[in-house]
């Protein structure tokens, strides 16, 4: 029973919906894009973590700016780093939380 159990989560395009391209994403499927590429901390694997993720982006969806808030530091940067490996979320330009908008992010392994 080890608690270091992997996180590769391999359901290809899953939370994208087929949409006629002028629609943005709901909050939920930005999570799920997310999700996808966060990595746990160490030390808080097998845990809930929460954070609130405020993310800026351009007209073509691209991350500009992510900062994260949340009790644990390190798992602020893990979100942080996330959202940047992701690099482009499915945001229309006409969605109103376009170009900054919050999240909260509870991720868990």
């Amino acid at each position: 029973m080890s608690g270091d159990t992997s996180t590769s989560s391999t359901s290809k395009g899953s939370s994208r919906s087929a949409s006629s391209g002028s629609r943005g994403a709901s909050n939920s499927e930005i999570i799920n894009l997310i999700k996808r590429n966060y990595t746990p901390p160490t030390a808080a694997r097998g845990s809930t973590q929460r954070a609130t993720l405020t993310i800026t982006v351009n007209a073509n969806g691209d991350v500009i700016n992510v900062s994260a808030s949340g009790p644990d530091n390190t798992v602020n940067e893990a979100a942080k780093q996330a959202v940047l490996n992701t690099g482009s979320l499915p945001i229309d330009a006409d969605d109103p939380k376009y170009p900054t908008f919050t999240i909260q992010f509870k991720g868990s392994n």
